[in-house]
């Protein structure tokens, strides 16, 4: 509020998250009913955090700028992946670009090099948004995105609880609802199907039913849902 009454057009919220634990203290569904900004760090462990760029694809309010980091990370320098990264971030309803780094030119991550010159990873991944920004940018952002009818469950409480439990006989260790989740995203991925993540505030509100979901998918839950 103190930073729109400046500017009203300001978009405020957070970047960098990776909401892991639950010291983090982040409930997706709730920050992002206010936010208007959000970008979340994929990597690494880039299957489990599928949890994280799904809940903010599916909780951002229309309008919401949404990005994750990507770029110069060694683990990225690769041609195929800076090809790949700006497509994929599209399709999954992301709008903008975040990459890492542009800080001191000629260092091991940075866009450019000691002369000032792209260098190879940011020249790929430039040429791909270039042919984005050609028009088809335009077309897949103003697009709907599929679903299939399937929602995946997100309680907040769960994955807190997730975190307090004690090993058990059949091996399982604290804080593995998320991993839970992400194996149902992987399936329904592997699949070919489009899902979007559903809170419990909006299973209480009716909107399984408003939307259309034929099936909701709900991994172990540890608490009141």
């Amino acid at each position: 509020d103190c930073i729109q009454e400046i500017d009203p057009t300001a978009r405020v919220g957070l970047e960098g998250t990776e909401s892991m634990t639950p010291e983090w203290g982040i409930d997706w569904y709730k920050l992002l009913q206010n936010f208007r900004l959000q970008n979340v760090y994929p990597y690494n462990e880039w299957t489990t955090k599928s949890y994280n760029r799904h809940c903010v694809r599916s909780f951002a309010r229309p309008g919401t700028l949404l990005g994750m980091w990507y770029g110069g990370y060694t683990s990225h320098r690769q041609e195929v992946v800076e090809r790949w990264f700006p497509w994929y971030s599209l399709f999954l309803g992301f709008d903008s670009i975040w990459w890492y780094d542009f800080g001191k030119p000629g260092e091991l991550m940075n866009a450019l090099a000691s002369d000032l010159s792209p260098v190879d990873s940011f020249r790929q991944t430039t040429e791909e948004i270039a042919e984005i920004k050609k028009g088809a940018g335009k077309l897949i952002m103003n697009s709907r995105r599929r679903n299939d009818g399937v929602a995946i469950h997100y309680s907040y409480l769960s994955f807190i609880a997730s975190h307090l439990e004690k090993p058990d006989i059949f091996e399982r260790k604290p804080g593995m609802f998320r991993k839970e989740i992400c194996a149902f995203i992987n399936v329904v991925e592997d699949l070919g199907l489009g899902f979007d993540m559903v809170a419990t505030d909006q299973i209480e509100n009716g909107e399984l039913q408003d939307k259309g979901y034929k099936i909701l998918l709900m991994q172990i839950g540890r608490a009141h849902v």
